[in-house]
């Protein structure tokens, strides 16, 4: 798990020559991220420096989000929402602290890979009609839950629930994807004051092949399963 995130960080630093990198910080030519979003052009880099800045933020495009300081981390007052497509679209977001996570809309396959991050909830669910939504989770700590048709967890803190009838890792409803969900080495906790009986650690009922091993969960409530696949 360590060796991939790091293999797709590797391949975010040394994107393509014809790439332009974008730098942001608080006195800089893009003060925003958004602005520097707005401004690039897919395959893109956005390199954020530390600190803190405000404002929604919109990925519409294939683009690296990523700290300009190797390590650091940077700050987001606000949610992030990645959208869909009518062709595939990857987004790369590393190194932010930030609200909620979200996917929406298109027609195509949208990929999003979250590294060494932190979002107070992670949602691939809601928004995606058509089931072409996949995200890969490495290394980030989301103290609500995740909620996805597709994608893989590894070395994640996630805690609590998005709802209390939801647990701290869902997978659920329809899928056009066949890539396997892997569910590995991730840190759950319960919320217990908000536990239902058809709350767990890990619910799976979408119709696709899973892997679930080596997760801890550190809070335990008795009256709670810790995986429930449907």
């Amino acid at each position: 798990m360590k060796r991939t995130a790091q293999f797709i960080l590797a391949f975010a630093l040394a994107a393509s020559a014809h790439a332009t990198d974008r730098v942001v910080s608080a006195s800089g030519t893009y003060n925003t991220i958004s602005s520097a979003i707005a401004a690039s052009s897919d395959g893109d880099r956005i390199l954020v420096e530390p600190g803190t800045y405000t404002g929604d933020v919109q990925l519409d495009k294939d683009l690296f989000l990523l700290p300009a300081v190797e390590g650091a981390r940077y700050f987001l007052n606000g949610s992030v929402r990645v959208a869909g497509g009518d062709a595939p679209r990857r987004v790369v977001i590393s190194g932010i602290h930030a609200g909620y996570f979200s996917t929406y809309g298109g027609t195509a396959r949208l990929d999003v890979v979250l590294i060494d991050s932190y979002f107070n909830g992670v949602d691939g669910y809601n928004a995606d009609p058509s089931g072409k939504h996949h995200i890969e989770l490495y290394r980030d700590s989301i103290p609500t839950g995740i909620i996805l048709r597709s994608g893989s967890a590894y070395g994640c803190v996630i805690g609590g629930f998005i709802a209390t009838t939801q647990s701290a890792v869902n997978v659920y409803g329809t899928t056009t994807l066949t890539d396997p969900v892997r569910i590995v080495g991730n840190e759950l906790a319960y919320t217990p004051s908000y536990s239902t009986n058809s709350a767990y650690s890990i619910h799976v009922t979408a119709s696709v092949p899973f892997q679930i091993d080596n997760n801890y969960v550190n809070v335990w409530v008795s009256s709670s399963k810790f995986i429930q696949v449907d």
